[in-house]
């Protein structure tokens, strides 16, 4: 047996049967390990001398791997640093262009930008809000009341929330706020509703409108207008059958400017143009409130404005102080777009009902849409019309607010003009 030679290697023999000969691994290491084995032929026969130098299979070929990674990371530096170089330079060239305008001729053209939009605030709000509405089309089936001239409006209070309208007397029907829960108050609602539809029947060219919007979000999404029409029709319209083809309501109005406002509105969807005479039905404690205030910011001309008033329930308290500090708000805001009275139409939109939208009346589209403490000065459709209102409304049918109900001291009903003295807060 021949012996390891004098480097140590380690013997490698003869396979039994074989010729004696043996071809070394390829690559010219072994496995033993992770070392590479020489190997070396001697007289005595094949060594494999291990090797030193520690070798991984396709070395190479991590390397070039590993200089191609380096290679795109090198690349893609250079051009975030290309695109950072070109962003910079943009930015640069802003600033010497900022730079080049004198502070004070910006300053000069600020203030002066300023100046100008404070003087010309209340002309642009109305241009803006009388800006252009397409006219509107007449309802497929034509307009409902297209001869009636007369506007009956019965501003509504509440919103009926009970299942039997025969028993509409009762507080218990409607759903009442707290200064309203006291005995009385629902008849006074139906004292409302009956010189509404009176004096609807004293005109035939009446039409009666019950106004007010989905108020009460505890009663649900029903309209005090609506209440107050289911209330007339379960009344048999208080004997005046014939005024039923002529009663509509009005479903948006929060407070009783917009039951003005809006009822104008409503007024032409119906008819196709502007009423030549108005008849307001409420409270007498609101009769400066209609007649001074609302009446004059819709600039509709005063011989031809009329109101009908009954009493507050006499347990109410407290209703002068309430009408006199809704009184001085709406003498500081006629348009009710600002302060507690804007806050009080948010509390009555429980429903985002919203008001209606300009394009069922374009006339009306500048004056829907304007708030400011000043008054509106531009134009409204029935001074614009080519027939004066209050000279129309000398035409418009025989019979006249007064006569419709007015007089008649039955069921706690005053004269239109008179006031009353008892209290609550009725707003």
């Amino acid at each position: 047996m021949p012996s390891p030679n004098k480097r140590q290697g380690l013997p490698l023999y003869y396979g039994a049967g074989t010729s004696g000969t043996w071809s070394p691994p390829k690559q010219g290491y072994g496995a033993v390990g992770n070392f590479g084995l020489s190997i070396q032929r001697s007289r005595s026969g094949f060594f494999a001398v291990p090797s030193n130098k520690r070798k991984t299979p396709g070395s190479a070929a991590k390397v070039l791997r590993m200089v191609t990674a380096i290679s795109l990371a090198l690349l893609l530096f250079m051009l975030a640093y290309m695109q950072l170089n070109l962003t910079g330079s943009a930015d640069a060239a802003s600033d010497r262009m900022d730079r080049s305008t004198p502070r004070s001729s910006k300053a000069d053209a600020n203030t002066a930008d300023a100046g100008a939009a404070a003087a010309n605030a209340d002309a642009a709000n109305q241009a803006a809000a009388a800006a252009a509405v397409p006219p509107a089309e007449p309802p497929a089936g034509g307009y409902p009341a297209p001869t009636l001239q007369h506007l009956v409006l019965v501003a509504g209070h509440a919103v009926y929330t009970g299942v039997d309208y025969a028993l509409a007397a009762k507080e218990t029907s409607w759903f009442l706020e707290p200064y309203q829960q006291i005995p009385g108050q629902a008849q006074t609602f139906l004292d409302h509703i009956k010189l509404g539809i009176e004096a609807a029947a004293a005109d035939p060219s009446a039409l009666l409108l019950f106004s007010g919007g989905q108020t009460r979000q505890a009663a649900g999404p029903r309209s005090e207008g609506l209440s107050y029409w289911m209330v007339a029709e379960a009344a048999g319209w208080y004997g005046h059958q014939d005024v039923r083809s002529r009663a509509f309501t009005e479903e948006h109005a929060r407070d009783s400017f917009e039951n003005v406002l809006f009822s104008l509105c409503r007024f032409f969807e119906l008819t196709g143009h502007y009423p030549a005479k108005i008849t307001a039905v409420s409270y007498t404690l609101k009769q400066q409130r209609f007649e001074q205030l609302h009446r004059a910011a819709v600039r509709f001309p005063a011989a031809a404005f009329h109101f009908i008033g009954t009493p507050v329930p006499e347990g109410a308290t407290g209703a002068a102080a309430g009408e006199a500090a809704t009184v001085a708000a709406f003498q500081r805001g006629p348009y009710g777009c600002s302060g507690s009275l804007l806050q009080k139409k948010a509390r009555r939109d429980p429903f985002a009902v919203g008001p209606p939208h300009p394009s069922r009346c374009p006339a009306m589209a500048g004056l829907l849409k304007f708030c400011s403490h000043k008054q509106y000065t531009g134009e409204v459709p029935w001074e614009t019309s080519g027939k004066p209102a209050a000279a129309a409304a000398a035409g418009a049918g025989g019979g006249s607010s007064e006569g419709g109900g007015g007089g008649s001291s039955k069921g706690g009903l005053l004269p239109a003009g008179r006031r009353s003295s008892r209290s609550g807060i009725y707003t």
